[in-house]
Formats: structure tokens, C-alpha cells, sequence
């Protein structure tokens, strides 16, 4: 009798967890959630590794998961939890992990899982702590799956999502997700609100088109949690006007980068100790500016920059911005004033116009030092960052049209004094070239220094199509147009630089 109630007590618990979802933009299919585990554990913060690795980056994923329980041993678990889903790529060099998927509840490692080179512990390959737990075989869409779930699906990190929900009530809750992040990449191709991130080539080996979007993890978040504390974008090219925007209703703080960032960078080892001891969202999102800092400064790692050309704005800064994705009012403003930017630029005379427009999305690198390492290459077009856009559209001498100078100061002014960046760097081995709250930057960048703390630099926007140059710097052709950024994203909608994007830089390109 006790076995039988038991049996109809576990399979209610698991029709009553069974749900579908649907994501914006996913390929995959709804898929019926059956959970076998009902335990729920209380926890002070909940941290939640999305590690996709199935691509070039399998070993980069792993090594997250090795530094996150090099952290734990650290830490005050009674204090954190942190659980990760990673997949990786059965091609990889090393074949860490059997390209598989896993669903992990990571645990410290002990003493005996090091060994000693020269008195220094290091790793002994032992991937998966004995004291971390894996649950991969209690939850469907990952055993029905062969244990190869497709990171690329919204459907996948919703999954994940509810599963951690359902069994760790927490105070705060962080999200990390990494993997490649392609930048403006989905408003060249379709209609979708996105940045791209996270492929899976073992599920999609030659579509570029299957990724996870923007719309994705807001979407995966709102019918989870509904919104969470921070989330951690450990990618290249995230942290954008568009994407912030976007984001709001689902995330408070964001650490992301507008431009580039290195493998294992984010430093999981240093941040889970301290989320552990009871600092605040926002001191842990500092955190991670700080120890990327220090890591890149240390490891000596710099700049690409071209060889070829005497201006090109593809230079890879390193760099990394926490973002307070609450201030709604203050988004407002930004999409309100790069409109009215954008329509005050096209009603301008031919001469002004001619100014702006090559003065957005394409600044000389060598014509003067306070540009450069402003200007990103993101995937098909360049990105810009807004403040600096917006300081040199105020304050250029050359600009003498009171509309477009009031307008461009205005989003200056949102950048710089309501606290929307909350910390900021970006630099290479030897040079930063913004930081906040530091005075320590290279020649000619008295203009950057951020003595009062207030941050406007380092929140990218979308500002032109790539081209192609001849040996001479000269155009000879440009990439895909950017037609379809009016309908890409909320900050794009009813938003006149569309306009801008469209007519003056795709039919005229640089006047």
C-alpha cells in the first residue's frame, strides 16, 4: 500500500513538472519536461553556469567549470550554489568531457584532487569534483537526448532555467553564459530581435543562423524567474545599447563586453569566494571588471592592430562593463536622443551631413589618438561606442548645427550622469584607455578621465555596415545592409537611426 501511494505521489510530482515552451527564434521543437528529483534547497545566492563549449570553445567551457569549483573550495558553500549545464565538442583537440552534456550541481574539489609541480598545486584532470553531483540522468530533455542537448536553443537554457528554479530557492541569482558572441549579427539576417550568441555545431555544423538571442534569454528568464539579479555574458561583442535595452524587464546588472574578450577571463575562482561572503550584486559585478583587468594586464595579453592600413577601426581592445539594465527611464532617454540625433543628422545640410555620417561607425584611427579603441568590427557591420559617438558629435568644431550638437550632448549627458555604467574598463597590456574611477590613461586622453566616477564609456551601438578596402584604404565594396535593424530590436523600433542606418549609410554609404 505505502509502495503504491508512493508510486502515484512521484507521478503527479512529475505530470505537475512536465511543461513546454517555445522560444522567438529557436528551431527546436517544445519538448515535455520530466524531472525524477524533488528535493529544494534554500541557498543565498544561486549561480548559474550556461557553459556552451560545443564548438572551438569546448575547452575554455570546461576549464570555467575547473575554475568555478577551484572557487568553491574557497568559498562558504552553506552561502552559494552554484549549478552549471556545459556541452561540449566531441572533436575537441584534448577530448575534455566527450564532447557530452551535463547537468551539474558543482561541488569543491579536495586536497587530494590537486597535485604539486615545484609546491604549487595544479589541476590533476580531474574534471568533476567528487564532491560536485551530476543530475543529467534525472531530467529528460537531456537522457532522452543522448546526453547532446542543442546550446544554441532558447528551448535549452528554458530547461535549465526551470530545473534550477524548481530546486534551489535563492536571495540573489547570477547567470552566466558563454560562449562566442557574434555582435550585431541576426539584424543583418531577419527580423528577430537578437544578438547572437552561443552556437552548437554538433546540432547545427553549417547553419550560422542557430543561436541564442537576446529574445531567447529574456524570454527563458521572465517565465522562470521573472527577472534576475545579473546576468554575465561571457562572450565577445554583448554589451550594446540594443542588447541592454532589450534586456531590462528580465536582468538588473549585466557584465558584458562591447568588444573583445579573451578565454577564461571572467575568473570564477576569484568571484564565487566573494559572492559567497555576502557582498552585493553590484560589488560582485565590480568584481569581475577588476579581476579581468588584472588578468589581462598580468598574462601581458594586447591589442590586435592593423598592419595595412593607416585607418582601421577593427582594432580588438580587450574590455569588460557592468551595466544597471533597471534604469528604465534612463533607456528611454538614450533610444529618445539617438533618434533625435539621427533626424536632427538627416535634416542637415549636405555639408553637415557629410561630417556626421563619417564621423559614425568609421573614425580614423591614426587621425587622432581619442578614437581609437572605440570603434569594434562585429561580425558584418562596426559598432561604435555611444558615448564617445555622442562626446565627439557635441563637441567637434567642425559641427556647427545647433540641432544635431544639442541633440548629441544630450545622450552624452544620459551616459554620463545617471549612473547607467556602473564600472568600466578597457585597455590592453601596458595602456587602458578607460576606466572608471582611475586617471591612469594613455597620451592625449585627458578628455577620458572619469574623476567624478560617472562612466559613459563602454556601451557599444550599432553604427554601419562593414566594408572592404583595396591595399590603398580604399573602398571597394560593402558587406550586407542594414535594412532590416528598424524591425531587429525594441531600441531599434519607431527609432530614426534605423533611418539614419538605412538610407545614409547603406544607398550613399560615406558621403
Amino acid at each position: 500500500m505505502m509502495n503504491r501511494f508512493r508510486f502515484l505521489f512521484l507521478l503527479i510530482s512529475i505530470l505537475l513538472s512536465s511543461c513546454s515552451f517555445d522560444s522567438s527564434d529557436s528551431k527546436s521543437k517544445s519538448f515535455e519536461i520530466v524531472d525524477k528529483e524533488s528535493f529544494v534547497e534554500n541557498t543565498d545566492v544561486l549561480f548559474i553556469m550556461y557553459m556552451d563549449g560545443d564548438n572551438s570553445l569546448n575547452d575554455t567551457a570546461w576549464k570555467n567549470i575547473f575554475l568555478a569549483q577551484m572557487g568553491l573550495r574557497a568559498a562558504r558553500t552553506d552561502k552559494i550554489t552554484v549549478v552549471a549545464l556545459i556541452d561540449g565538442y566531441i572533436t575537441s583537440p584534448d577530448d575534455i568531457g566527450n564532447g557530452k552534456s551535463y547537468l551539474l550541481k558543482l561541488g569543491g574539489y579536495d586536497e587530494d584532487e590537486y597535485k604539486y609541480n615545484n609546491n604549487t598545486k595544479s589541476y590533476n584532470f580531474k574534471l568533476v569534483s567528487r564532491n560536485s553531483k551530476d543530475y543529467s540522468q534525472t531530467v529528460n530533455w537531456i537522457y532522452a537526448r543522448n546526453h547532446e542537448v542543442d546550446m544554441s536553443s532558447g528551448n535549452t537554457l528554458y530547461y535549465f532555467l526551470t530545473w534550477a528554479k524548481k530546486h534551489f530557492k535563492a536571495q540573489k541569482t547570477i547567470l552566466a553564459v558563454q560562449n562566442h558572441g557574434g555582435g550585431p549579427y541576426n539584424e543583418l539576417k531577419s527580423s528577430i530581435s537578437s544578438r547572437s550568441i552561443c552556437w552548437d555545431d554538433t546540432n547545427h555544423p553549417e547553419d550560422d543562423d542557430s543561436y541564442l538571442s537576446t529574445t531567447d534569454v529574456a524570454t527563458a528568464i521572465n517565465k522562470t524567474f521573472g527577472k534576475i539579479d545579473m546576468l554575465v555574458e561571457d562572450v565577445c561583442l554583448q554589451c550594446s545599447i540594443e542588447e541592454i535595452y532589450g534586456l531590462q524587464d528580465a536582468v538588473h546588472y549585466m557584465v558584458a563586453s562591447p568588444n573583445t574578450t579573451y578565454v577564461n577571463t571572467y575568473n570564477y575562482d576569484k568571484i564565487i569566494p566573494y559572492a559567497s561572503i555576502g557582498a552585493s550584486i553590484e560589488e560582485i559585478g565590480k568584481l569581475f571588471i577588476e579581476k579581468n583587468k588584472e588578468f589581462c594586464i598580468n598574462n601581458s595579453y594586447t591589442l590586435w592592430t592593423s598592419e595595412t592600413f593607416d585607418f582601421d577601426p577593427t582594432c580588438m581592445e580587450l574590455s569588460l562593463t557592468l551595466v544597471d539594465c533597471s534604469k528604465s527611464d534612463v533607456l528611454e532617454n538614450i533610444k529618445k536622443h539617438t533618434s533625435e540625433l539621427a533626424e536632427a543628422i538627416m535634416s542637415a545640410d549636405f555639408e553637415q551631413k557629410r561630417i556626421c555620417i563619417n564621423s559614425i561607425g568609421f573614425l580614423p584611427k591614426n587621425t587622432t589618438e581619442t578614437i581609437y579603441g572605440f570603434c569594434y568590427k562585429a561580425s558584418f557591420s562596426y559598432t561604435n561606442d555611444i558615448g564617445l559617438m555622442s562626446y565627439i558629435l557635441a563637441n567637434s568644431s567642425a559641427i556647427t548645427d545647433t540641432k544635431i550638437k544639442t541633440a548629441a550632448q544630450n545622450l552624452f549627458s544620459d551616459l554620463k550622469n545617471n549612473n547607467l555604467i556602473v564600472a568600466a574598463w578597457a585597455g590592453g597590456s601596458g595602456k587602458d584607455w578607460y576606466y572608471t574611477g582611475d586617471d591612469s590613461y594613455g597620451s592625449n586622453f585627458e578628455f577620458l578621465k572619469i574623476t567624478d566616477e560617472k562612466c559613459p564609456w563602454g556601451i557599444s551601438i550599432t553604427a554601419n555596415r562593414g566594408f572592404s578596402y583595396d591595399k590603398d584604404g580604399k573602398i571597394t565594396k560593402y558587406n550586407i545592409s542594414l535594412e532590416n535593424y528598424s524591425n531587429w530590436s525594441k531600441f531599434a523600433k519607431d527609432n530614426k537611426w534605423a533611418d539614419l542606418l538605412k538610407t545614409y549609410k547603406n544607398s550613399l554609404g560615406r558621403l
